[in-house]
Formats: C-alpha cells, sequence, structure tokens
C-alpha cells in the first residue's frame, strides 16, 4: 500500500513539475516578451502596483511610473485597465513596465509624422553643446535641434534666445532614441508653399 501510495505522490509530483514546464514553454508567454498589452491593476501597495496580464503570476510595476509630474499624485486604482510594455518573461514571472510602453506608443507616433513629413509641436529646454535639447510635448521624449536648424539668421545666438520657447518642427531624422528636429526646413516648406499658393493665383496681365 505505501509503494502505491508513493507512486501516486510520485506521479502526481511529476505531472505537476510538466504542466508547470509546459507554462513555462507556453508559446504566449514567450510571444509577449517585447509587446504592450493590456492588463488589471489587482492589487496596490505602497511601493508597487500588481497587474495581472493572463500569466500564472502578476506583474509588478513602481507606483512612481502611475505619479503625475505636476501634481506628484497617482489616481491608480484596483481594476483599472493598463498597458504595459513586457520586457520579459521567466518561468512564468513578467518582468513589465508602463513607462516603457508610453514611451514606445509616443516613439511609434513620432515615428508616424516622421515618415508623413508632418511637423510636431516641441518646446526648447536648454542649450546644448551644437544646438538645442527638445521636448517633443504631448510625448515623454526628448529629441535634439542642432542650432543650424533653428531657422535663425544668427544661429547660435539666436538658439540661446529659444530656451523655453515653443515651436513646430519637422523631424528629420530617427534612430534608435535619436530624434532630430529642423525648425529650418519647416520654415522653408511653408515658404514654398505660399509662393507655390500666390503663383498659382496670379494670371498674366494682373
Amino acid at each position: 500500500m505505501a509503494d502505491s501510495a508513493d507512486r501516486e505522490t510520485t506521479g502526481g509530483e511529476s505531472q505537476d513539475f510538466s504542466r508547470l514546464l509546459e507554462e513555462e514553454r507556453s508559446p504566449d508567454a514567450e510571444n509577449l516578451a517585447g509587446t504592450v498589452v493590456s492588463g488589471t491593476v489587482v492589487r496596490v501597495e505602497k511601493e508597487n502596483v500588481f497587474i495581472n496580464i493572463g500569466l500564472r503570476s502578476e506583474g509588478i510595476v513602481p507606483l512612481k511610473e502611475f505619479v503625475d509630474e505636476a501634481t506628484g499624485e497617482s489616481d491608480i486604482s484596483e481594476g483599472q485597465e493598463i498597458n504595459v510594455l513586457v520586457k520579459s518573461t521567466r518561468r512564468g514571472v513578467p518582468v513589465i513596465s508602463k513607462t516603457d510602453a508610453d514611451r514606445l506608443k509616443h516613439f511609434n507616433l513620432l515615428n508616424s509624422a516622421f515618415k508623413e513629413g508632418k511637423p510636431v509641436l516641441v518646446k526648447a529646454t536648454k542649450r546644448i553643446k551644437g544646438g538645442l535639447e527638445c521636448s517633443v510635448e504631448g510625448h515623454a521624449i526628448n529629441a535634439f535641434m542642432p542650432a543650424s536648424e533653428a531657422g535663425m539668421r544668427n544661429g547660435r545666438a539666436s538658439a540661446d534666445r529659444m530656451v523655453e520657447k515653443s515651436f513646430e518642427a519637422l523631424i528629420i531624422e530617427m534612430e534608435g532614441r535619436r530624434v532630430v528636429l529642423s525648425r529650418k526646413k519647416l520654415l522653408e516648406q511653408t515658404r514654398a508653399e505660399r509662393v507655390a499658393e500666390f503663383v498659382s493665383g496670379v494670371d498674366v496681365g494682373m
């Protein structure tokens, strides 16, 4: 009888171990790495937020990722649906980030603007070597604008006066996390469009 019980116990443990291996090797879990998924907040603690994204274990995001920089407060609560980036999964335990999900979303939007040649609203935050560091308004991404692309007659001196000012610019380069802007090209483009519009409305003899 003891042998039979041992065999049943061993068999049960073997099945449990096999199930865990299957969960760890689950294509769904493996394929989540590097993707943005929707999860549900199941618990909010003093420093961490626990989010269920459909795996065996919950993911943990630091509470500070939900804090509004302007107010210094967070309104995250249980039951909320949150988009997070799954950075990796190991043995069914996901490593996730809300900040990285937001950054990827904004980066994709900027990439679309870059490909379509659409201007973006930016704010020059400080003068750095070779140009200006700018924040893309509405997006959690910084960008660089060379002084020569500021669109001012005296590039370097005028660039200093642009700090803390908002303006539209074109994205002329995106590589990795590097985003390069040009206000000059946008001004040239706008000027060319106005000239073309004027010429199209002028007839001989006017």
